[in-house]
């Protein structure tokens, strides 16, 4: 193809006025790509109603569209993206003027977004891209209702993009064919390394205060994955056993869970070493990982390490756990991977408690992360395709 091909990404989750913060991974890719082709993006935002139906059709930001559906049925919709697929072929072009019809269309996390693109690729003609962002996804080729549809839309695509080698290899497990890596954009901006002279960059040397720091959503689907009771059981330990060390705790994120890990505080007395500031802007966070002295991420699953790297970036060490996703990229000086047992995670702090180090600027690999790196990547996957 001589002329800059035309893209449309799909996707179920993206950044809004109530969610600034939701899928921003996804907005980072979309960005990259719209630098290198002609990228529009169709978010089909389907979320709880007071009618049997209502949806509209919007323009929320350049290039970036909003197809709004609320209804009482909201998570039978959700789990029926084909039909949403078919009724966006049928209305979209008409209700969003200034949308072209693309040459691919590029799905974002397998179901339902790469289940929209191959039922609107082959309405319109055109091949199409699934990336997959999702760690629950292999566990999903199994799902007794879902798992056919997922795996009929990953067989359908020119490629599969999986945005680690971990997932990627996952994939491969299943049987998926023509999976090929494209990490997420990282953009280190907000992120400075506290030695390079950023701003709110002066951590505590005082051997008697510890400032630690989470970052994690607190929805219920994450009870199980994002185990920040751990954190809470080594704050329990200090408290007892080392009381002469003044621990203050910091946790950004939001959802559901939160009352529940605040009254499980109180009821353990540890309310007042313990902040739940909610959500924050990437700046904010930022300026809190350089006045921090130890990054705190149990986790039982991850699909790429996004805040972990976002972490060392500002020199902030980290405690995570072994797992798949963390083992080929870490390095001793980033800090300790433990075990997936709150004693274990409990050790992996403790180990700390000597050297409080500082992770070394050139140990973070940035350029392979930056949106002209992933924007290239994306745009030369697309030629394939379309020669």
């Amino acid at each position: 193809m001589s002329r800059v091909p035309r893209i449309l990404w799909l996707t179920p989750w993206y950044p809004d006025a109530a969610h600034p913060y939701r899928a921003a991974y996804i907005r980072a890719q979309f960005r990259a790509a719209a630098g290198q082709v002609e990228a529009q993006l169709l978010f089909v935002d389907v979320e709880q109603g007071s009618h049997w139906w209502q949806s509209k059709w919007i323009t929320t930001e350049p290039n970036v569209f909003t197809w709004e559906v609320r209804s009482f049925f909201w998570k039978f919709l959700r789990h029926a993206p084909g039909f949403l697929a078919l009724l966006a072929a049928r209305q979209a072009f008409r209700k969003l003027p200034g949308l072209n019809r693309p040459d691919l269309v590029h799905g974002n996390i397998g179901f339902p977004g790469g289940v929209l693109a191959l039922v609107l690729a082959r309405r319109w003609g055109v091949p199409y891209v699934v990336t997959e962002h999702w760690s629950k996804a292999q566990s999903w080729l199994d799902h007794p209702l879902f798992g056919a549809r997922l795996r009929r839309a990953y067989d359908g695509a020119q490629r599969v993009l999986a945005v680690s080698e971990h997932l990627a290899n996952d994939l491969r497990a299943q049987g998926i064919k023509k999976v090929v890596v494209v990490t997420n954009v990282v953009d280190f901006a907000p992120y400075a390394h506290r030695a390079l002279g950023a701003e709110e960059a002066a951590a505590s040397n005082d051997p008697t205060v510890w400032h630690w720091l989470s970052v994690a959503s607190l929805i219920p689907g994450n009870a199980a994955i994002k185990r920040v009771e751990w954190i809470l059981d080594a704050l329990a330990w200090y408290r007892s056993h080392r009381p002469e060390v003044a621990i203050f705790w910091t946790h950004v994120g939001d959802g559901a869970r939160r009352p529940a890990l605040e009254k499980l505080a109180r009821e353990r007395g540890l309310e007042s070493c313990v902040r739940w500031t909610g959500a924050l802007s990437p700046q904010e966070i930022g300026n809190l990982m350089r006045t921090s002295d130890l990054f705190l991420h149990p986790t039982t699953q991850e699909t790429f390490g996004l805040v972990v790297r976002e972490a060392l970036a500002t020199g902030l060490p980290v405690v995570s756990t072994a797992i798949p996703a963390n083992l080929p990229w870490w390095k001793p000086e980033f800090g300790v991977l433990t075990a997936l047992d709150s004693e274990s995670f409990l050790a992996g702090i403790q180990s700390f408690e000597v050297n409080r180090a500082t992770v070394p600027v050139e140990s973070i690999e940035r350029s392979s992360f930056s949106p002209v790196s992933i924007g290239e990547r994306l745009a030369e996957i697309y030629r394939e395709v379309l020669e």
